[in-house]
């Protein structure tokens, strides 16, 4: 009897054994499995890295084309300002109504910058300069061309209780004025953007 017992011992602990080994082979086989996935992902992932840095790497930098006194010309058709560090496109839009100005300045992507929107009054003055004279007699520097005098800005008129008025800034007479947003009137649109 003492050998019976021996031998369904021996049994129970040699197919529990055996029940073990397979559940850890299964697990390995699992692993290698996974493993060999990683593997052929990899050269995928290392490939998808190299092209994303060369393209970071090999954007662009603008190419100064002119200064004069603070203001530098680029390549790209932006114009820094170095005393400010606002970035202005080297050219206006065409004459439009206060609301598609806005638009057209918070979708403009000049020099490859999306951060563009439309300016303030104060920071129009900055572009003013009693000295220096623009191709059309604007007195801002001749890097940047604007298609009428008075470019919008984003100012609003106070207790304006119909939200009829807009700033804007005229570059013949050097000072903001309040234009009407709601009939017809259409000035030029020149977005800004700060520089980093």
């Amino acid at each position: 009897m003492r050998c019976v017992t021996c031998w369904i011992q021996n049994w129970w602990v040699a197919s529990v054994d055996y029940k073990q080994r397979i559940f850890y082979l299964s697990i390995d086989y699992q692993r290698r499995n996974q493993m060999k996935k990683m593997m052929l992902l990899l050269p995928g992932l290392l490939a998808v890295i190299l092209v994303w840095t060369s393209i970071g790497y090999s954007a662009k930098k603008p190419k100064q084309i002119g200064k004069e006194e603070h203001w530098v010309a680029f390549d790209n058709g932006t114009v820094l300002d170095t005393k400010t560090k606002l970035m202005w496109p080297s050219k206006s839009s065409p004459t439009m109504k206060w609301g598609d100005a806005k638009r057209y300045a918070e979708n403009f992507k000049g020099g490859g910058y999306t951060d563009w929107r439309l300016p303030t009054a104060a920071e129009l003055e900055t572009l003013l300069d009693p000295w220096l004279k623009s191709p059309k007699g604007y007195k801002l520097t001749k890097y940047i061309d604007i298609q009428q005098c008075c470019p919008w800005a984003s100012g609003r008129k106070r207790r304006d209780k119909k939200d009829q008025f807009r700033e804007a800034f005229d570059f013949f007479r050097g000072a903001a004025f309040f234009a009407t947003k709601i009939n017809d009137q259409k000035n030029p649109s020149l977005p800004v953007r700060v520089a980093k």
